[in-house]
């Protein structure tokens, strides 16, 4: 029943993309904040590619933030004094400690900014997230030929699987912890009710697109593999 939402995103990278982004919304690439799974995980192509992308976004959220020269001082400051300490966690491969980084990084943030500031991040995080949901019923619209009445009970579906995860994000800001069963719970539950919506055939496309898939996952993979050989 892992099927569906696989052919477009993994929902864990839905939930927990951008450490920091899980808090504030696009605000992670100005704290140079990475998830822990992207850091271990993706492949270097990738990494540079998510960056700049990250780059790009913490501009335009310093914009639309209205920012002061004095707080982006702040943040820059704090930034350069955390790197050394997240490339040390993300060599070890230690993603409690990334966590807790992030964590750091997301009431460092907060700190810096005005009541006003906090409250126009919110609505640029619920604005981010309405726009995931957008594009990902786009691509499966694309991709399944989902009708009228499917996109609608999709859309409906995920977006009240995103309000779910910014509540457990937030009870996980006041508990210090990561909820990860909790996220696990929710994406499996996501999973089955979005497949719920599906036709048989549907279904079966979304096997078909999940298994292309991996295939190229792998081969990216063996790719890297050969490259990291040959560098040594």
């Amino acid at each position: 029943m892992n099927s569906i939402l696989d052919i477009l995103k993994p929902l864990k990278s839905f939930a927990l993309a951008g450490g920091l982004a899980a808090a504030v919304g696009m605000a992670a690439p100005i704290a140079s904040a990475q998830s822990a799974d992207a850091e271990v995980s993706e492949s270097r192509g990738h990494h540079h590619r998510g960056r700049r992308a990250r780059h790009h976004r913490g501009r335009r959220m310093a914009a639309e933030l209205n920012l002061t020269d004095a707080q982006r001082a702040q943040l820059r400051e704090y930034r350069e004094s955390a790197r050394p300490r997240m490339q040390a966690a993300r060599e070890a491969g230690d993603r409690e400690a990334m966590r807790a980084l992030h964590r750091e990084m997301r009431e460092r943030f907060q700190s810096v900014l005005t009541p006003e500031q906090r409250e126009r991040a919110q609505e640029l995080r619920r604005e981010r997230a309405q726009r995931r949901v957008d594009r990902r019923v786009e691509r499966m619209t694309e991709r399944l030929e989902l009708s009228a009445t499917q996109q609608q009970q999709v859309r409906g579906i995920l977006q009240g699987a995103a309000q779910q995860r910014r509540a457990l994000r937030e009870q996980a800001r006041l508990d210090g912890e990561a909820p990860r069963e909790a996220m696990q719970a929710l994406r499996e539950r996501t999973r089955t009710q979005v497949q719920s919506v599906l036709t048989s055939e549907q279904q079966s496309r979304a096997a078909e697109l999940r298994e292309q898939r991996r295939e190229r996952r792998g081969e990216r993979g063996e790719r890297r593999g050969r490259r990291d050989h040959r560098a040594r």
